[in-house]
């Protein structure tokens, strides 16, 4: 199982950036502490994907 921290608002895994001393989402700007969501998946589940592909 793995996890990764995600934006509750826009989805956005990619990491949070310093903007003027505060961590802000990369995407949508939202406060980083308020906005992070830790993220649980199985790697099965992203098997069934990369067979459609």
């Amino acid at each position: 199982m793995a996890k990764y921290w995600e934006c509750k608002y826009c989805d956005n895994s990619f990491p949070p950036r310093n903007f003027d001393g505060d961590m802000v989402c990369s995407k949508c700007g939202a406060e980083w502490e308020d906005a992070k969501v830790l993220v649980e998946y199985d790697d099965d589940e992203f098997e069934d994907f990369e067979d459609e592909y």
